[in-house]
């Protein structure tokens, strides 16, 4: 085994051009270790970031409230419950729209599927419908103002491709115009690949 050799003077004294200073480390649970350096000692402090930024923060508070780790074990209403919370309708920013989506997965055990006559698919239609309205008065992602007329010959290329059998080419064509719900539901009867792209 090799030889460790332990040095007698202090583990904190330093060379005289450097002052010595505290330390911070992050620790389990939200905690903070800071260690104080001073004649051959050193105190460390560990202290709640919680406490630090005050019990009615609003990260501390939804911190508090999260409820994972999530596992295979977690309880589905009590995952749904905090992500309902964070849900915001109608969508007004693409976190909203994120926040919304994730609530519907949670609800609906993972799936997101527009193409059925049932409640999930309903409520997914209505979801990306209330975001498209909003996205006519300010654009999730940032995108030049377009004309009426510019929106009808998107939608009627859209069409042509779609009737021409184009699925990929209509879904890409509909992100390029920010035809949002229009690209989400045709990308969720297409690959993994594309739908998460849109995504």
């Amino acid at each position: 085994p090799a030889h460790v050799t332990v040095s007698s003077s202090p583990p904190f004294a330093v060379a005289s051009e450097r002052c010595a200073h505290p330390t911070l480390c992050w620790g389990f649970g939200g905690t903070l270790a800071v260690a104080f350096p001073t004649a051959g000692k050193a105190m460390v402090q560990l202290t709640s970031v919680a406490s630090l930024a005050g019990p009615k923060a609003p990260m501390v508070a939804s911190a508090r409230d999260y409820p994972g780790p999530l596992l295979a074990t977690s309880d589905p209403a009590e995952v749904t419950r905090f992500v309902g919370k964070k849900v915001v309708q109608p969508p007004v920013s693409s976190e909203d729209l994120l926040w919304a989506l994730v609530h519907l997965l949670c609800k609906h055990n993972g799936i997101l599927d527009g193409s059925g006559d049932d409640e999930s698919a309903q409520e997914l239609l209505r979801t990306l419908a209330a975001c498209g309205q909003q996205s006519d008065r300010s654009s999730l992602r940032a995108q030049p103002e377009q004309t009426s007329e510019a929106k009808r010959d998107a939608a009627a290329q859209l069409e042509s491709l779609l009737l021409a059998g184009s699925r990929e080419a209509a879904c890409e064509h509909a992100v390029a115009h920010g035809m949002w719900a229009d690209a989400l539901l045709l990308s969720s009867h297409m690959n993994e690949t594309i739908w998460r792209s849109v995504m």
